[in-house]
């Protein structure tokens, strides 16, 4: 399965040292109104704005702006924390070029398993064993880094995969994973739960805390989005005697302004979280260590537990942001290199969905209209839907007397 990080260089290596990793989670670190991007930003919602170059990121008491303001321009503080992107003998050119070169490997490694996990796709149990063991296998290879690249952009379901296939039940099992394998990096004790219905899909133990979550991906081209999608009340019913939940999503599919996610949040104490802040905990566990990182999640929970039930994004984010940027004086760099991240992660993201949908635009200009009828049959799975409705007999319970 060859290992896709190899491209991911050192943890010190582009995509930024660990510590260059968040940009605005879904609603960007910023307000959770600016912040986290409206969920049709899809990886940048048309509408939505990651926040000029030009925006500061403000102290700890600022107010954090919108979800992608909060992250910052891809052009602000790509660097390490220190300033310093390069190599040990020098520089690696300016913060872009090392930017860029980053990303390139970056998406290299997404390319690696988006087709991986096309090809495992068949019997479902075993390839989510052999799949989580790979990823594990990788990220001990690699370091911390490699598995902020992935968080970075696992957050949109490839439009490539069909709806409802083996590949897009395979993916969402592959967030899972990474939910896991984050959480251990923070030196908690973390498992991928097995069971298919009626759990949450991880959980994690800390010393003194413990907590379920789950991983939300969905595809740039959805729409309407509503709390169904997110599952909050679910998760609050899934804590099973533990005291937090946490749903961590991409930052872009976040609402920005009102809506009943938060309320419910709020209401049931369930931490609604971004994998670009995900990322932002890890690069600081890599600076100053797990103990101190586990204490900000456990101070994170607790702060939404005091919130009162709203509606409000800007109010949800903002306590989240602050509690983050109050913490600690180390966070503050790290954050303002991941809200650039955050940029440029939902231009990549845009482009890979959007190169491919020109793909199957011109493939489709091009077939026969012999061929554009088989296709039409395909889509519309009239022959499963034959085979299903042939398959329908008589099953016997009049028989039985």
């Amino acid at each position: 399965m060859g290992s896709p990080n190899e491209a991911m260089g050192s943890p010190n290596e582009a995509m930024g040292s660990p510590n260059e990793a968040m940009g605005s989670p879904n609603e960007a670190m910023g307000s959770p109104n600016e912040a986290m991007g409206s969920p049709n930003e899809a990886m940048g919602s048309p509408n939505g704005s990651m926040g000029s170059p030009n925006e500061a990121m403000g102290s700890p008491n600022e107010a954090m702006g919108s979800p992608n303001e909060a992250m910052g321009s891809p052009n602000e503080a790509m660097g390490s924390p220190n300033g310093s992107m390069g190599s040990p003998n020098g520089s690696m050119g300016s913060p872009n070029e090392a930017r860029h070169l980053h990303f390139d490997k970056a998406i290299k490694t997404r390319q690696y398993w988006i087709e991986e996990i096309r090809k495992l796709s068949g019997h479902f149990g075993k390839d989510t064993e052999k799949l989580e063991k790979e990823l594990e296998a990788e990220i001990k290879k690699h370091g911390v880094s490699s598995l902020i690249d992935h968080l970075r952009l696992c957050g949109n379901i490839p439009e490539s995969y069909g709806h409802d296939t083996s590949e897009e039940k395979l993916y969402s099992k592959y967030t899972d994973c990474l939910l896991s394998l984050a959480y251990s990096s923070l030196g908690l004790k973390s498992v991928v739960l097995k069971e298919r219905a009626d759990t949450a899909d991880v959980e994690a133990f800390a010393k003194d805390y413990s907590f379920v979550a789950d991983a939300k991906a969905f595809r740039l081209s959805r729409t309407a989005k509503n709390q169904k999608d997110f599952k909050v009340q679910a998760m609050h019913g899934w804590k099973r005697g533990k005291p937090y939940a946490m749903i961590v999503c991409p930052i872009y599919q976040l609402p920005i302004s009102s809506s009943q996610i938060y309320q419910q949040a709020t209401t049931q104490n369930v931490c609604v979280f971004t994998y670009s802040h995900l990322a932002l905990l890890l690069s600081y566990s890599e600076k100053e260590g797990q103990v101190k990182a586990q204490s900000l999640l456990k101070k994170i929970f607790e702060i939404v537990k005091t919130l009162n039930p709203s509606k409000n994004a800007t109010d949800y984010w903002l306590a989240i942001n602050k509690t983050i940027l109050s913490f600690s004086k180390a966070i503050e760099p790290l954050w303002i290199i991941e809200k650039g991240v955050a940029t440029e992660s939902i231009a990549i993201s845009k482009e890979e969905a959007l190169t491919f949908l020109s793909q199957e635009r011109e493939k489709i200009m091009r077939m026969s209209h012999k061929e554009a009828l088989i296709e039409l049959i395909k889509v519309h799975k009239i022959e499963n839907r034959i085979k299903t409705i042939s398959a329908i007999s008589d099953n016997g319970l009049f028989t039985l007397k």
